[in-house]
């Protein structure tokens, strides 16, 4: 509005000028006129004499009032279109200014809400800082609460696993009232049932009643597989209640000899031979007993001969066992079932005097008997076989 009304200002002075260029034109041809009458007066008053002249100039004069008065008809006229313009000029103005002064006022109070909201978001800039400080220590508080329940709920996992059910409850029972959730309460259902079996599993595992506590810890782990002390008591139980009593049999390498007790021809020297039969093991804790039912051949070479005594032996072994390993110990009894070859003459003299002691017929020997005692030490496969190194003296 301001720019408009100083370009019509603009506009209406450049009229102004122009009108008043026209009628200082008006205004200089009227003086122009009135000087020429003027002159004429000044003529006619130097010669009276001459009445032509007077008439002449006289009729110039009326021409030039004539003139004189058109153009003062049309000064007047400029200047009543001018004043009617001025009057409708300023009409305008006038009218125009009111709208300014209205425009001015909607500006002023414009500028003034404009104001108003600056201030507003200057203060709402300020309540948006606190907001967002408070939302970050809500943020924070969050994670903290996030990491004290993850922790919690760790611990009752941890506890779970541990088949500490006791502890397991009381962690998953905080977690639900401190989260206000009832999602848990399966958990808690779980740790209570598996800590009833876990009860009944260890009692009859104090009582030595393996079968019963491994059903229960079976029972106990198709609930919660993670738990460890379950797993452990279960393999316990499963070792326990293998069978004590075993059957087997058994066969191997003998090495023997007899000893020479300071007789001349009578070498004898170590021959390898085998032994096959079969035993029973009767085992508990740590020990067990073992009975054996063999076919032994054992002998000596004298003098490039080859001499084979054919046994029936029965040991009785005491096993002390070590995790896979095992110590033995027991006495043994050896029928002697045959000799061969059976005719032969073994003749021993003695060394110092040369002289015979006996003439000893190998025939003579069957159904002869041996005993003594045994030692050795062995090693239990996981697959059921064993082998060992023992030790016969007879």
């Amino acid at each position: 509005c301001i720019l408009l009304c100083c370009s019509e200002n603009v506009k209406a002075q450049q009229e102004d000028v122009d009108i008043i260029n026209e009628l200082m034109e008006l205004r200089d041809e009227i003086l122009s006129e009135l000087e020429s009458i003027s002159g004429i007066t000044l003529l006619l008053s130097n010669n009276v004499e001459h009445p032509n002249l007077k008439m002449s100039q006289a009729e110039k004069i009326k021409r030039h009032l004539a003139v004189i008065k058109t153009k003062n008809a049309e000064l007047q006229k400029a200047f009543n279109k001018k004043d009617t313009e001025l009057k409708k000029r300023n009409k305008d103005y006038d009218e125009l200014q009111r709208k300014i002064d209205v425009e001015l006022g909607k500006t002023a109070q414009a500028l003034g809400d404009i104001k108003n909201l600056q201030s507003m978001n200057e203060a709402q800039k300020k309540e948006i800082t606190n907001l967002q400080k408070e939302i970050e220590s809500l943020q924070k508080e969050i994670t903290r609460w996030q990491n004290h329940n993850e922790g919690i709920l760790k611990r009752a996992n941890d506890s779970l696993k541990a088949g500490n059910y006791n502890a397991a409850i009381h962690h998953y029972t905080d977690y639900r009232d401190e989260n206000g959730t009832q999602n848990i309460d399966a958990q808690i259902d779980m740790a209570k049932k598996c800590q009833q079996i876990l009860i009944a599993a260890d009692d009859w595992f104090a009582k030595k009643n393996y079968k019963n506590a491994a059903e229960k810890y079976q029972a106990l782990l198709a609930l919660n597989p993670s738990d460890l002390h379950a797993q452990k008591q279960y393999k316990d139980c499963a070792e326990k209640n293998k069978s004590k009593i075993h059957f087997g049999i058994k066969a191997g390498l003998n090495l023997t000899n007899i000893f020479n007790r300071k007789y001349i021809n009578f070498s004898p020297q170590l021959k390898p031979d085998f032994h096959a039969g079969i035993f029973v093991n009767l085992r508990e804790d740590g020990w067990g007993l073992q009975p054996e039912l063999l076919y032994s051949r054992a002998g000596f070479e004298n003098n490039g001969n080859a001499i084979i005594f054919n046994y029936i032996t029965i040991p009785v072994m005491v096993k002390l066992y070590f995790g896979d390993f095992n110590l033995e110990l027991g006495p043994y009894v050896s029928y002697l079932a045959a000799v061969s070859p059976s005719s032969t003459l073994i003749t021993i003299e003695e060394s110092d005097f040369y002289t015979k002691v006996a003439d000893i017929k190998l025939s003579d020997l069957k159904n002869g008997a041996d005993m003594g005692v045994a030692v050795g030490i062995g090693y239990d496969f996981d697959f059921g076989l064993t082998i060992g190194v023992r030790y016969n003296l007879g």
